[in-house]
């Protein structure tokens, strides 16, 4: 939903290079790293189709606990918002306090535009996002960041050079044979009551049904788990092939996960943004993805429907 903020309420000077003036697209930005990777993309978006300067707002990591602030791994083209424009970024609001910032006179509002992800999912009026927006949402699909694939994947380029040891002989085993991966969310999916609520468990049927197919194409394919529950994965995840589960990285160190997903050359992703990067990372010419039909529980009323890439592989899951 696109609406209105408060504005600064310092009198413009005319002059271009003044900080009132100053045209931008600022994101706001957290949660995990999958979620940080799409909040940047659609944000570089809509910063080169209006020819603006792309600010990333991460004021918000100061108190959250769940996850760090990762993007800086990658040589990324998001500039940290300075303090001094941080008074121009409108709050999320919603409802009466929406309407009373429509009553604010002009030249006292904020000067930039809120565009809140409401409801979640995509819609094309998004694109069409002004000058000066403000963009607060998760804007998880490609559709986000149409013909953008190229500069994404420049600005979410892995430095080899700073990869572990660990990592790096894995890297060795992947490109042996033809390899596909395997992402396994569990973690809150699972402990946290409100998010088992929102989102599906894919299964083990899940997995093998994707696996027996893609094994029927693919001879002598070698498969690589990745999860936030490796014990878990040890003791049941039981696909009647041999499965190599990659268990060296931490949260810390999770896009060291994300680059061996990336160089599979197959991928089986969970319903999960993690995995969803993994999978379009993948530059091999000869990649196919697997990916779950939907990602949460139907009577949320989330419209996932946009979320795997079209020429993605739909294996349909139960409710």
């Amino acid at each position: 939903m696109v609406g209105g903020g408060f504005a600064g309420t310092g009198p413009a000077t005319g002059r271009a290079d003044n900080e009132v003036e100053r045209r931008m697209i600022v994101s706001h930005v957290l949660g995990g790293l999958g979620n940080q990777m799409f909040q940047y993309a659609f944000g570089r978006y809509l910063a080169d189709r209006l020819d603006q300067p792309f600010y990333l707002d991460l004021r918000h990591f100061a108190d959250y606990d769940l996850h760090a602030y990762q993007l800086d791994y990658f040589p990324h083209r998001g500039l940290p918002l300075p303090s001094e424009l941080a008074d121009r970024c409108p709050r999320a609001f919603s409802g009466w306090r929406v309407r009373a910032a429509a009553l604010v006179p002009r030249p006292l509002r904020r000067r930039l535009r809120l565009v809140r992800e409401r409801p979640f999912g995509f819609d094309p009026r998004y694109l069409r996002a002004a000058p000066n927006s403000y963009l607060w949402g998760y804007w998880q699909s490609e559709r986000f960041f149409p013909g953008h694939r190229e500069r994404i994947l420049r600005d979410f380029a892995f430095d080899e050079s700073r990869l572990s040891a660990a990592t790096r002989r894995v890297a060795e085993q992947i490109g042996r044979r033809p390899s596909v991966f395997l992402h396994v969310r569990r973690g809150d999916y699972v402990t946290d009551p409100a998010a088992r609520r929102v989102y599906l468990q894919m299964d083990r049927d899940y997995y093998r049904q994707a696996l027996t197919a893609l094994q029927q194409q693919v001879p002598g394919l070698q498969a690589f788990v990745f999860t936030n529950d490796p014990a878990w994965c040890h003791e049941h995840l039981d696909l009647g092939t041999p499965l190599e589960i990659v268990d060296h990285n931490t949260a810390a160190t999770c896009q060291e996960d994300l680059y061996l997903m990336s160089r599979c050359r197959f991928a089986i992703i969970a319903n999960s943004t993690f995995s969803w990067w993994g999978a379009y990372l993948i530059q091999d010419p000869g990649a196919a993805v697997y990916c779950p039909s939907r990602w949460t529980y139907p009577e949320t009323g989330r419209d996932d429907r946009h979320l795997a890439v079209d020429s993605w592989r739909r294996i349909e899951v139960t409710t």
